[in-house]
């Protein structure tokens, strides 16, 4: 009889994540202990334990089995590093992850036995495993223990686990699995491509995220961080372990570190913003975390300058999805609207949902994962508001900087619609770019003075005519700015300067 396995599925693994309250603070979710890092392999428990932080674990320690290490993390200066063995007699924390970059010898040995004492969740990796491939008896003492524990063996390890030489592929690989889970009473994760979940009741599971790119060392940390940091959250360890699976193969979405992949994402804060980049120094979005609904960068908040162009909109599509700063600025603020968002990176969709804040309403929001510029040209819909705001890690948009791009975007406005595109000035030819754009448009186009980050905002309008003085426009940005908190009347005043509107006249 063959073993029953079912392929994880993103509904799945979501429904259990605790929701977070409005009053919420960093002593509702969990503290935990991350331990290992012997001479020569500290950043391996940095890397699980900047993932743990990143994916929402109230505090953070790590402990290291190296004498004279670091006192502070540059990198994730929020960690609390300590020595290995202080970290396991901290009181209240919630779930330790023992082995990365731990060593096998003494000490090491020592440690895993300290941590299976503990009556804490654990989660075990690395050569924490392959010590307990040596010692029986410590394989006894995981058996007996009260609290819950992760395995996140890969096949080699494994192997040693069960007194193998090798694990094959196919069926071999899904008994190995089963078989850990029942011989040390565990949740258990064999690694590789197509992930193996076991749950402690023995039903299996196949994850069917991830790519070769994360063949790549440090990717197991990574892991263990994130299935620690949503035990710490409330998880079982079994929905914990099955989440984090899942989501690693998504993107790997820790801080851009350990990460090989097709788009690599990199989350950053500094005074109080968080921000979202792709292997580069170009910032694609940025959120401050006090105000996550508002517009953080100047360019995104001249891109709403549509809105003083025309009504309200109704229907908006969204070319790019980046950190959802748009997104979110139009969800809340226009309760009317429904809004299309085509992202071409599955990981960014996931970054904006657990970074920054991106709501999940499938009667307002649609996210289609897919290519911008062919989605315009297949589209059939018509929309109010166009925005085009979509680069790769090197400021480049493609397609999306076509005539035939913004011929097929006219085609999809309304009889008042109205469309604007984020252009680099310093980086490529805004010029070639606009005149593109105004020729798709009959020359109904103008581009605002470019913003101190180098961005121009470039508007493009169909139906009537648009002809609006100055202070008409300052009348609708006081009024926009307070019932949104937007304020556009710098942008207009930058307008004047430049003498953008003849006579005080913007027409489109």
């Amino acid at each position: 009889m063959k073993n029953r396995i079912t392929a994880l599925s993103k509904k799945q693994v979501i429904a259990s994540f605790p929701k977070r309250p409005r009053d919420s603070h960093k002593g509702l979710f969990g503290t935990v202990a991350v331990v290992g890092g012997a001479r020569g392999m500290i950043g391996a428990p940095l890397l699980a334990a900047r993932a743990a932080i990143k994916l929402g674990a109230g505090c953070v320690h790590v402990g290291l089995l190296a004498e004279s290490a670091l006192g502070v993390d540059a990198q994730q200066a929020e960690l609390m590093l300590h020595s290995a063995a202080t970290a396991l007699r901290l009181p209240d924390v919630d779930v330790i992850a023992v082995g990365c970059g731990l060593g096998t010898s003494i000490a090491a040995q020592k440690l895993l036995y300290d941590a299976l004492m503990r009556d804490t969740s654990l989660v075990i990796d690395a050569d924490a495993l392959n010590i307990l491939a040596l010692q029986p008896e410590l394989q006894n003492d995981l058996r007996t223990r009260k609290a819950a524990s992760v395995l996140t063996p890969h096949p080699g390890e494994a192997a040693r686990l069960l007194g193998r030489d090798s694990i094959e592929s196919g069926d071999d690989r899904v008994a190995a699995a089963k078989e850990l889970a029942q011989n040390f009473a565990c949740s258990v994760v064999l690694k590789g491509a197509d992930s193996l979940c076991v749950a402690r009741d023995g039903r299996t599971y196949m994850n069917k995220t991830g790519n070769p790119g994360m063949s790549s060392a440090g990717m197991g940390d990574v892991l263990t961080g994130m299935i620690t940091a949503f035990i710490a959250q409330g998880m079982s360890t079994d929905d914990a372990l099955l989440l984090g699976v899942h989501l690693h193969g998504v993107g790997c979405l820790t801080s851009g570190f350990a990460t090989r992949l097709a788009t690599r994402i990199d989350i950053r804060e500094e005074a109080g913003v968080r921000t979202l980049l792709f292997s580069s120094e170009w910032v694609q979005g940025a959120m401050r975390i006090a105000r996550p609904w508002s517009l953080e960068l100047e360019y995104t908040r001249e891109m709403m300058a549509s809105l003083l162009l025309r009504d309200a909109p109704r229907k908006v599509l969204l070319i790019g999805l980046g950190a959802a700063s748009l997104t979110k600025f139009l969800y809340r603020h226009y309760p009317l609207a429904y809004l299309t968002v085509v992202e071409i990176e599955p990981a960014v969709i996931a970054a904006a949902r657990h970074f920054f804040k991106l709501p999940e309403d499938p009667k307002r929001l649609n996210l289609v994962i897919g290519d911008g510029a062919k989605y315009v040209q297949s589209s059939s819909g018509k929309y109010d508001l166009i925005l085009v705001d979509g680069f790769d890690e090197n400021a480049h948009s493609g397609a999306l900087e076509s005539l035939p791009f913004y011929q097929s975007c006219r085609k999809l406005l309304s009889n008042e619609g109205i469309m604007a595109v984020n252009l680099l000035t310093r980086s490529r030819n805004p010029e070639a770019i606009s005149a593109r754009i105004a020729d798709a448009f009959d020359d109904r186009a103008l581009q605002f003075p470019s913003c101190e980050s180098g961005n121009a905002i470039v508007f493009a309008a169909s139906g009537d005519h648009i002809e609006i003085t100055i202070d008409d426009l300052k009348e609708g940005a006081q009024s926009l700015k307070e019932s949104t908190g937007l304020n556009l009347l710098p942008t207009l005043a930058r307008l004047v300067r430049n003498r953008t509107c003849l006579n005080n006249i913007l027409r489109l």
